[in-house]
């Protein structure tokens, strides 16, 4: 019996290409096919066919490694979520229920994802854990091994996945040393769902730093009539609401700051520098000055510290500062 062939046609970064299918007919098939025009993917552990090696379009090789994108705010998809994912939990997983071959749609949060390893007990397989939380605050292990590890990838802490007839194995049967009593798989029926962790930005107007260094006198000469420029960015803010800036390489000064910023560097000369002694921890208080104005730095220490590494007049870099305010809104 011929085997059927679709092509499903892919755009990103202005390119076309075309996805052979295999074991994903039923998600194109109308009239409940789900890989519509417009629908995101991600897909890896992909290979791609020149035209030159053979005719037609470039086209990329058939994968296992396909996860489908969902929006919760569109109807078709949050009606999707709810029909086919919300009836099981983690807790409905039995026994007699892998034992009989019963298919779970599972819906949970990633929490956290681990490093790869490798695992000698059980002949140097190589492992991604990623642990799931459902709605009912119920934590499973999702783990691929292998050449599956590569999907790890594409998800994030944060991140809803759905996971349609994952394969489930029963722990005390396996070769892992774990407490759970379930632990799921990427199975050959799986289907993978993700609905991405949309991280809070926030609109920040900083001055520029060429303006406040050795390069604002080239600016100034280009343009004197101009003044300090303000940029606008969108900055990611963290569980708290803090805004981050542990990966933003924009030197900030003593002027950009206010409530509620993480992961900020500063840059100055050490005016004052003292050590807290009526508390039980490593505390010492530094005042650091720049072009714009001067700020006190607690800085927390988990031992001894030596007082005389930094003294007044001395120029320092610090990094990781998280910036409050005080009661008296300094």
């Amino acid at each position: 019996m011929m085997e059927r062939i679709k092509l499903l046609s892919l755009y990103s970064t202005n390119k076309f290409v075309m996805l052979s299918l295999c074991r994903y007919y039923d998600l194109v098939d109308p009239p409940n096919g789900i890989l519509k025009k417009a629908r995101e993917i991600f897909l890896t552990g992909c290979y791609l066919r020149t035209a030159k090696e053979g005719c037609g379009s470039p086209r990329l090789l058939p994968t296992e490694y396909l996860v489908i994108l969902l929006d919760e705010d569109l109807d078709d998809d949050a009606i999707l979520i709810g029909a086919q994912f919300c009836s099981d939990s983690f807790s409905s997983i039995s026994h007699a229920g892998v034992k009989n071959g019963v298919s779970y749609s599972l819906y949970a949060r990633i929490e956290s994802i681990t490093s790869l390893e490798i695992l000698e007990q059980c002949g140097g397989l190589q492992r991604k854990q990623i642990t799931l939380v459902d709605n009912d605050g119920v934590k499973l292990r999702f783990l691929l091994w292998n050449e599956q590890v590569i999907l790890a990838n594409l998800f994030s802490v944060g991140s809803m996945l759905a996971l349609d007839r994952p394969y489930i194995a029963i722990a005390a049967e396996s070769a892992l040393e774990t407490s759970d009593e379930f632990c799921l798989e990427y199975g050959t029926a799986t289907q993978l769902y993700l609905v991405p962790f949309v991280q809070h930005e926030e609109q920040v107007c900083l001055s520029s730093t060429q303006n406040r260094t050795q390069g604002s006198k080239l600016h100034a000469a280009a343009d004197p009539t101009q003044g300090p420029k303000v940029s606008q960015v969108s900055l990611p803010c963290d569980s708290q609401g803090s805004i981050d800036f542990s990966n933003y390489p924009f030197q900030l000064f003593v002027a950009d700051l206010h409530g509620k910023m993480t992961g900020i560097s500063l840059y100055g000369v050490v005016r004052d520098v003292f050590r807290e002694r009526e508390t039980a921890g490593v505390i010492f208080l530094l005042k650091l000055e720049d072009s714009t104005g001067s700020i006190w730095a607690k800085l927390h220490f988990s031992q001894s510290w030596s007082l005389g590494r930094v003294s007044v007049g001395h120029t320092a870099y610090i990094s990781g500062l998280t910036c409050s305010k005080t009661k008296q809104d300094r």
